[in-house]
């Protein structure tokens, strides 16, 4: 964990050595998210008695979406740092045939979310490429304030089972993570945006499975009270 907070440091050391005096672009942000585990996320299943079956399954993606602000400050020319606060979904979906104890029925298709509710504090530093079109970069520090494991099990179409588990004890509140990508702001400010987000830290609790957060976005920011 220590070298991913040290990667933290960098661009927090450039802020705060920088004279902010100018006014900064206040930008409302939104967009989808496409969510991902890297690692061995199977073993969550392995915390639950009633769950049997579980090398059956399959790690997928998980769509969801995030919400917040940012703020733009130029550094130069070509140069600006937009640190953000945004609210997100993330985490992965679990898909597979197995034995359901708890209905007693073998091969009931069962469809599992691992859903985690964050606070998330971006720290990007932007470099305009071409008029208009920026390189994005930087980290972004984690909480995890809320996460549930949300099982649903069907059979033939008929839904037998809408469970949810409180795994808050399972995962780990606070994480680092990298962020990459591109960004274009058209002449009104209005921005457009794709952004890769990798894990640096575990995301599994006390280490116990080696599991990494990854997602992608894509949204948009719009401009408050000033074009950028």
């Amino acid at each position: 964990m220590k070298p991913a907070f040290l990667f933290c440091l960098i661009p927090v050391a450039m802020l705060a050595s920088t004279h902010l005096t100018a006014q900064p672009d206040i930008r409302i942000k939104a967009g989808g998210v496409y969510s991902s585990w890297r690692g061995d996320g199977l073993m969550i299943l392995q915390r639950f008695d009633d769950l049997t079956g579980s090398d059956l399954f399959s790690q997928q993606g998980l769509a969801s979406w995030y919400a917040g602000v940012s703020a733009t400050w130029p550094l130069g020319d070509h140069l600006s740092i937009e640190p953000g606060l945004q609210y997100s979904r993330t985490g992965a979906s679990l898909g597979g045939d197995l034995a359901l104890k708890v209905l007693e029925l073998a091969g009931a298709g069962l469809e599992v979310r691992a859903v985690s509710q964050r606070v998330e504090m971006p720290l990007l530093l932007k470099a305009e490429l071409v008029e208009g079109l920026h390189l994005v970069a930087g980290p972004q520090l984690n909480y995890a304030f809320d996460s549930q494991l949300r099982l649903q099990g069907s059979i033939l179409g008929i839904r037998l089972l809408n469970r949810q588990l409180d795994i808050g004890n399972l995962v780990e509140p606070v994480s680092v993570a990298a962020l990459g990508g591109l960004q274009y702001q058209f002449a009104n400010g209005v921005q457009i945006q794709g952004m890769y987000e990798y894990g640096l830290s575990r995301i599994a609790r006390n280490n116990a499975a080696n599991i990494y957060q990854n997602s992608i976005r894509v949204g948009l920011g719009i401009p408050v009270g000033r074009k950028g």
